[in-house]
C-alpha cells in the first residue's frame, strides 16, 4: 500500500493556535458575553487552584525572532539544518518551512521553487528552471513518497 506524504507546516500550527486564541475573546460559548472563569487545576490533595497561563504570544514572537534569514539558510551546497523550522524573508516576513514528510521518516524541504534539500543534507539549487523542471528534485520527491 502506498503511503501519501504529508506536508508539515511547522510554524503554521503555532500561528494558527495563536490566531484561534486571539480570536476566541474572553467569552465562553453560551456565557452571554461575560468574562470567562479563570482556569483551574486540581492538586494532588484534591483541591483546585488557578492555573498559570499556557504558551502565549511572546513564545511565538521568540520563535519567529530565532529564525535565521532565508539568505543564510538556503545556500547551494550548504547543509540545511536538521531542525529547519522556517526562515525570515527579506522585508520582515517569514517562510513557514513546509517540509514534506517522507515514508522513511526523513524530511524534504523546498524554498522559492528553486532550492531544496533533505533535512540535515546539502542544499540543491535547481537553477533558473526551478524545482518543477529539475529531474533530481522530481526523483527526490518520488522516493520521499515511496514511488
Amino acid at each position: 500500500m502506498r503511503r501519501a506524504a504529508t506536508v508539515l507546516p511547522l510554524l503554521s500550527a503555532g500561528l494558527l493556535a495563536l490566531t484561534l486564541t486571539a480570536c476566541s475573546g474572553d467569552a465562553e460559548p453560551g456565557a452571554g458575553g461575560g468574562p470567562s472563569e479563570p482556569a483551574t487545576s486540581v492538586t494532588s490533595s484534591g483541591t483546585s487552584s488557578p492555573s498559570s497561563p499556557s504558551a502565549g504570544p511572546t513564545d511565538i514572537e521568540e520563535l519567529v525572532a530565532s529564525l535565521p534569514p532565508c539568505a543564510e539558510v538556503w545556500v547551494a551546497d550548504q547543509v540545511l539544518p536538521a531542525d529547519y523550522a522556517g526562515c525570515k524573508l527579506p522585508g520582515g516576513g517569514i517562510d513557514l518551512g513546509a517540509v514534506l514528510e517522507c515514508v522513511d521518516g526523513a524530511g524534504l524541504a523546498a524554498y522559492r521553487e528553486r532550492f531544496w534539500a533533505h533535512l540535515g543534507e546539502p542544499v540543491e539549487d535547481s537553477g533558473g528552471g526551478g524545482t518543477q523542471q529539475d529531474p533530481e528534485y522530481a526523483t527526490a520527491v518520488g522516493l520521499c513518497q515511496g514511488e
